[in-house]
């Protein structure tokens, strides 16, 4: 699942589904309960401040074999760097 956002807003860009193979799998053949406790933990995965100020994007990926959960985050900001010189005349 690829996920963006900035400026207080954000939101799930895509989520692919595919086989250990790494065939993508067609959604419409998971189990609809199961296809919904995924997007559920997905949501619940975001990084916090995702969407904040310059906000951040990044992929979430559930591997079920061996089990585990990949997040892959980045995040966005503005630098600023101040300077000051004074020259005697």
């Amino acid at each position: 699942m690829s996920y963006s956002g900035y400026g207080d807003e954000g939101a799930i860009d895509a989520i692919q589904y595919r086989a250990d193979s790494g065939v993508r799998v067609d959604r419409d053949s998971i189990p609809a309960a199961l296809v919904e406790s995924l997007e559920d933990c997905v949501h619940e995965l975001l990084p916090a401040g995702y969407e904040i100020d310059d906000g951040g994007q990044g992929v979430i990926s559930i591997i079920t074999s061996p089990p585990r959960i990949m997040i892959q985050h980045q995040e966005n900001y503005t630098e600023t760097r101040d300077t000051a010189e004074e020259f005697t005349l």
